[in-house]
């Protein structure tokens, strides 16, 4: 399964405000000898989706690299289950 096919299947759990109109959605975490975080980056119109590494600092908080930005996992926010998603129409994603 590819990250595209990955993300579209799976709704996302939290969501992180990156830049001025640029939101990063987290929609699962691969646990393995390296862990990856699945996400999908949408800005505007455009939807991107990455597999990216999951680094540890030194006191043992979790973070992702997205264009040389560090993450961490404490700057996402949990979404609700009764979150509507706008980019998950389809015409978009085509």
């Amino acid at each position: 399964m590819t990250t595209k096919e990955y993300c579209n299947a799976t709704p996302p759990v939290a969501s992180c405000n990156v830049f001025i109109n640029e939101y990063i959605l987290l929609h699962g975490i691969d646990y393995g000898v390296d862990d990856a975080a699945y996400i999908s980056s949408i800005f505007g119109t455009l939807t991107t989706y990455h597999r990216l590494k999951i680094h540890y600092a030194a006191d043992g908080v979790p973070y992702i690299v997205f264009k040389d930005v560090r993450l961490y996992f404490d700057q996402f926010v949990k979404l609700s289950d009764d979150f509507v998603i706008p980019y998950k129409d389809k015409s978009i994603n085509k």
